[in-house]
């Protein structure tokens, strides 16, 4: 009897040692599954990224080339204790071209859109105190704006229903110039330049 339990015991450790095996195995390839999806997915992020126009536009800029016709601005005044990364940086190169271009076609605009194109930037100024908070840094003004057109567009169209060219991207980058003198690692003297409201 004792023979038959030890013939019997063999029997089923034999199975139960590969079953232990192959529960091995596949929380491995599970793992490396896990790893390849996460690598995979940040490969699929990378691309979209590299795909965008924006993106070709910053590493453009960031060998200091500039489109034809187009001026090269300087961004100057930035505080000592402004935190902004290297990626960040180059788009914030960017970011405030556009926005002070923004505000230089604001005050250049007749008379008679003035109003309206004014209710448009401060829709997307509330806006970006909704998102952003009262205090808020440069550097997160320029992760926001990263994405803006998909939601400052139908803003104008709500502040001004008549008015086309408050549609127009720059009318939005004006409301992040205004906004953007706001924020906390902005040099507390230029504050009260034009348009601050």
């Amino acid at each position: 009897m004792l023979l038959v339990l030890v013939v019997l015991a063999y029997l089923y450790i034999s199975p139960v040692r590969g079953l232990i095996s192959d529960l091995h195995d596949a929380s491995s390839r599970h793992l490396q599954v896990v790893s390849l999806e996460r690598t995979y997915a940040q490969l699929r992020a990378q691309e979209r990224t590299l795909a965008r126009a924006s993106t070709l536009e910053i590493e453009a800029r960031n060998l200091g080339l500039v489109r034809a016709g187009e001026r090269e601005y300087v961004v100057s005044g930035l505080p000592a204790n402004c935190r902004v990364t290297g990626r960040a940086l180059s788009v914030l190169d960017t970011a405030v071209h556009h926005w002070q271009d923004g505000d230089r076609r604001l005050g250049q605009a007749p008379a008679a859109q003035r109003r309206a194109l004014e209710r448009v930037i401060e829709r997307i100024v509330a806006e970006l105190r909704w998102r952003l908070g009262s205090s808020f840094t440069i550097d997160e003004l320029v992760d926001c704006y990263d994405g803006s057109p998909a939601w400052s567009l139908g803003l104008a169209l709500q502040a001004s229903p008549a008015e086309p060219m408050a549609w127009e991207q720059w009318v939005s980058d004006a409301a992040f110039y205004r906004h953007m003198r706001r924020a906390r690692d902005w040099p507390k003297g230029a504050r009260g330049a034009r348009g601050s409201g």
